[in-house]
């Protein structure tokens, strides 16, 4: 599962799952240009984070910063 980070407002949530599955590899890198901003407070610098499973992902979205 894929989930995104903001480092300025904290806000955590779950994008989806990734097309491909998850290895020890690192992932690609994205597009030229591609961001994610964040819908809160706007910011671009949304980290990406990767879990094996739903519940793992559920649960960092869950915890408290």
């Amino acid at each position: 599962m894929l989930c995104a980070e903001c480092p300025r407002c904290h806000r955590r949530s779950i994008i989806g799952k990734p097309p491909v599955a998850i290895t020890d590899q690192p992932a690609p890198e994205p597009p030229e240009g591609a961001q994610l901003r964040c819908d809160i407070c706007g910011s671009k610098n949304v980290r990406i984070h990767r879990f094996p499973s739903p519940i793992e992902a559920l649960r960092f979205v869950n915890q408290r910063s």
